[in-house]
């Protein structure tokens, strides 16, 4: 971080902005200037951003596989259940 090329191909300049404000703008994805006056944005998704998509994609699988596990604890009672009644006969 730090150092950032103008985006504007025919401008191209090189300028400093502090780690704080840039990874603010990667945040909030909100328009700054470089020193020229061409506006710049980050359009990709942050760190922060792809964490917490992340994060939702695991918890879903979580809640998937506890769902397969009750699912399956049913099946295993009833199969359980249907053996016993098989054995009595």
């Amino acid at each position: 971080m730090g150092w950032i090329n103008c985006c504007n191909s025919k401008c191209g300049i090189r300028f400093f902005v502090d780690d704080t404000y840039e990874k603010a703008k990667q945040e909030d994805h909100s328009s700054f200037f470089c020193p020229n006056g061409h506006g710049q944005h980050f359009y990709g998704q942050s760190e922060t951003e792809r964490l917490r998509k992340l994060l939702g994609q695991e918890r879903n699988v979580a809640v998937d596989n506890a769902n397969t596990i009750k699912r399956l604890k049913g099946t295993n009672a009833a199969l359980k259940a249907w053996i016993t009644r098989l054995k009595r006969k």
